[in-house]
């Protein structure tokens, strides 16, 4: 006899993923989209936007050599067009939107480029460090990602100290990009980049915030079922 599926209705059609480097968003991915396949959920994984690619690596080590030269070109160029950043993210925001379009299978987006790079931006900004405020413009653009999608989303922050001894770890291994060795090299820094991120998102989003400091499968999977219950609270209301 053939055992009746269980019902997956609580899990929400688009849940986007949020983290810097060395939060473990790749691994807690890969752990939910297993879960949740054990559990029969229909759904594709994308990476860097509502519209992105769908994943095709499985963990950190994976980048191409394109993307690493990218990432360093980025990082070198940064002081030079800081100014331009809120202007471009603003438009690449809105262009996520405006392609999106509601996925026959439920959608798992882990990280998006142009948030990960405003947390980038607002956490060596003098000026966002005093007002804590973001143009009306930009605000709108940050807005529109979640009411196409509808998204369920989801922040790591991770302590200092494990981001510190990931990154290290890394470093061993022979797989540390531009973006890692960045944020090894100033811990302030880049608490005030994480920051930012879980701000923008709690902000604008009502993002779940999960504290990934070695969290254990079991637990990580229980805090993905606390965040698809808070949300179906905040969507019945």
């Amino acid at each position: 006899m053939n055992q009746p599926k269980k019902s997956i209705d609580w899990v929400p059609r688009t849940i986007l993923l949020l983290g810097t480097d060395a939060s473990g968003k790749n691994h807690v991915a890969g752990l939910w989209a297993n879960k949740l396949k054990e559990l029969g959920c229909d759904f594709v994984v994308r990476e860097g936007a509502l519209g992105g690619p769908v994943a095709e690596r499985s963990d950190h080590g994976e980048k191409g050599r394109v993307s690493l030269w990218m990432e360093r070109g980025f990082i070198f160029f940064f002081p030079l067009m800081k100014w331009m950043v809120p202007a471009v993210l603003t438009l690449l925001l809105h262009w996520d939107a405006v392609r999106f379009k509601p996925p026959r299978h439920r959608l798992l987006v882990v990280s998006h480029s142009a948030l990960r790079i405003l947390a980038f931006y607002l956490g060596q900004s003098k000026r966002y460090e005093r007002s804590k405020t973001l143009p009306a413009w930009l605000e709108r653009a940050i807005g529109r990602v979640q009411e196409v999608s509808k998204a369920m989303v989801i922040v790591l922050d991770v302590d200092d100290e494990t981001r510190q001894q990931r990154i290290e770890n890394r470093l061993r291994e022979g797989s540390i990009d531009p973006f890692d060795r960045f944020m090894a090299a100033d811990s302030e820094r880049s608490e005030r980049i994480e920051a930012c991120l879980v701000a923008i998102t709690r902000r604008y989003y009502q993002a779940y915030l999960v504290e990934n400091n070695d969290l254990s499968d079991k637990t990580l999977w229980e805090e993905f079922r606390k965040a698809c219950a808070d949300h179906q609270r905040r969507m019945a209301s």
